[in-house]
């Protein structure tokens, strides 16, 4: 009976991930990721794409071209779905590790509830990392359940091809599987892991190269993606781990400065930290196990490296993180020596701050769509006839952002893209989209851009602070 409650609660809280991912409009990103609706799809975008390699992602959006009245609601669908097998990859590797029930459905629950995994959850624009996340547990998994099958490859290769980080579970599959495995912590490299090695290593070898010579560079690079080895290295990590330790709200501390909110959510996580913090004490503090708990630990910054080296790691690069966290603290929590009763008190206490942060940010994140959805109505109720190309000019509203969680009007509405998902892309068909940061937006502003590029919209929308001016041209 009460096995049938908990399922029926799971299914419930399910039922409301759905609804809460149905109800967010895109903003940001989600506008110019590779698995938005893209009407010019071809085999190109199967292709490198500058820094990009995600032939995944561009698939999905050749199909959601197809139905383009159902976006965002088949991505959200696929967001949530890898999201619910990343949590469940979690708990049957702790299942095959010998862990505990307990410790298992509590790292379950942590992966479907931390606070650092909404920025995933609930973008459109993270269906490429929580899909590599999850191939890449899923190829830990298999080779953890098989270790003689080759088939964790296959799934390594999934999680390259849908972001370039799954790169890195090329690595942490093999490594993390050899840790975990019972008795002493022996190194040896027989003939058949010589070859597979040789194997792995010429094919990445053929990735870079591929990367190198097949590059199509139709998506603009993008400073934030770029490798960065300097201070940043230092600020990304300890952003990365604050915010996979913690349930510290974001959103009260960089976009409200609400620091009642800050010091309470950062002191009902101070009993999770101690336990974590206790886990890894006497982890270390074993001697005989020492260096493989240490390289566990290690594994979590090599999960993390292709988001520590980037120009500035945002939220979204939290996840992969913080579900590599739950998962190493889950297989040692044998390590914690504390009391049963202050365990128990620490992780509700983070469940439940957690859980309040989450949905702090999932406000936030859908006042950012419902921005852009409201300036697209209000262009539509002004807009007379069907006009095939527009000029979008947009004057720069306020200066203060943050990830997808504050963004400008402009972002908000995609350049234009919210209008265009309000007539199920039929019209405009082009859009030149145009940000005035200083001067005022004026019609006159505008026909000097079109005789300076040389371009000849049918109509001009010119949207200056809550001002909207809809002008018809004629050729």
């Amino acid at each position: 009976m009460l096995k049938k409650k908990k399922t029926f609660l799971l299914v419930i809280y399910i039922i409301l991930l759905l609804a809460a991912a149905f109800l967010i409009r895109p903003a940001g990103d989600d506008w110019y990721t590779l698995c938005a609706p893209n009407f010019n799809f071809n085999w190109r975008y199967l292709l490198p794409q500058n820094v990009f390699w995600r032939p995944i992602d561009a698939l999905i959006g050749g199909l959601v071209a197809k139905f383009p009245q159902l976006f965002p609601f088949i991505n959200h669908f696929l967001v949530v779905g890898l999201f619910l097998i990343n949590a469940t990859l979690v708990y049957l590797i702790l299942n095959i590790l010998k862990v505990s029930k307990d410790i298992m459905k509590t790292s379950f629950i942590l992966v479907i509830i931390g606070a650092g995994c909404m920025n995933a959850l609930f973008s459109v624009d993270s269906f490429n990392q929580v899909g590599a996340n999850a191939f890449g547990l899923l190829s830990i998994y298999s080779l953890l359940r098989k270790p003689n099958s080759h088939v964790w490859l296959l799934w390594c290769v999934f999680a390259l091809f849908f972001k370039e980080s799954g790169i890195v579970f090329f690595v942490v599959a093999p490594f993390f599987c050899w840790l975990t495995k019972r008795g002493n912590l022996s190194f040896s490299i027989s003939k058949k892991n010589l070859i597979m090695g040789i194997a792995i290593l010429v094919g990445l070898t053929l990735y870079f190269l591929m990367r190198k010579y097949l590059n199509q560079q139709v998506i603009l690079e993008n400073e934030k993606y770029s490798i960065n080895l300097s201070t940043n290295l230092i600020v990304n990590t300890l952003m990365l781990l604050g915010a996979s330790f913690t349930a510290i709200d974001t959103i009260a501390l960089f976009v409200e400065k609400n620091w009642i909110v800050v010091t309470v959510s950062l002191l009902l996580s101070v009993p999770f930290l101690i336990v974590c913090g206790n886990i890894i004490f006497h982890s270390l503090k074993d001697k005989e196990n020492r260096i493989r708990n240490l390289l566990l630990f290690a594994l979590i910054l090599v999960i993390s490296s292709p988001h520590i080296v980037m120009g500035h790691a945002g939220e979204l690069h939290i996840y992969p993180c913080y579900v590599s966290v739950i998962l190493v603290m889950g297989y040692l929590f044998r390590y914690c020596s504390l009391n049963l009763r202050f365990v128990s008190i620490a992780l509700i206490l983070f469940a439940i701050v957690s859980y309040c942060v989450d949905w702090h940010k999932w406000y936030y994140i859908h006042e950012q769509g419902e921005k852009g959805h409201r300036l697209a109505e209000r262009i539509y109720q002004k807009q007379e006839g069907k006009p095939e190309k527009v000029l979008l000019m947009m004057r720069q509203k306020g200066n203060k952002f943050y990830s997808v969680f504050l963004v400008s009007d402009y972002t908000a509405f995609g350049r234009g893209r919210a209008f265009q998902l309000l007539t199920n892309f039929e019209y405009p068909k082009i859009i030149y989209p145009v940000l005035v940061k200083s001067s005022q937006v004026t019609e006159e502003l505008a026909n000097q851009y079109i005789d300076e590029h040389d371009i000849t919209p049918d109509c001009l929308w010119l949207v200056d602070n809550d001002s909207i001016s809809i002008v018809p041209l004629s050729h």
